[in-house]
């Protein structure tokens, strides 16, 4: 009977050795199976944050031109030219001062006459 226990003992270790290979042998293909998943979901992932990165800043510049655009609306039209000719205004400051100053000379030679 001892005999027979031993034996089965080594068969029992056997079997058991052949199946821990199995299982790693698919554990390995299920881990890289799950890697390339992985891989690809995260592809993915960064894919569609660049286009909502995208989105965003197309998004903000339309907002920014809109605001521009209503800025450029409250600007009023008319366009006012006002030319303030100085010359004008000195030379006749000038005109003025000479004709006080003839007036004054007028004046002193009618009261020494």
């Amino acid at each position: 009977m001892k005999k027979i226990k031993k034996k089965s003992k080594k068969i029992k270790t056997k079997t058991r050795t052949k199946v821990k290979k199995k299982i790693k042998k698919h554990s390995k293909s299920i881990k890289k199976k799950v890697k390339k998943i992985k891989s690809k979901v995260k592809s993915r992932v960064k894919k569609k944050i660049k286009i909502i990165k995208n989105k965003k800043v197309a998004i903000k510049q339309n907002f920014i031109f809109k605001i521009i655009n209503f800025q450029n609306s409250l600007k009023p039209q008319i366009n006012f030219k006002i030319n303030f000719s100085v010359e004008k205004y000195i030379q006749a400051f000038f005109d003025k001062i000479a004709n006080t100053i003839f007036e004054y000379k007028f004046k002193l030679k009618k009261n020494n006459t």
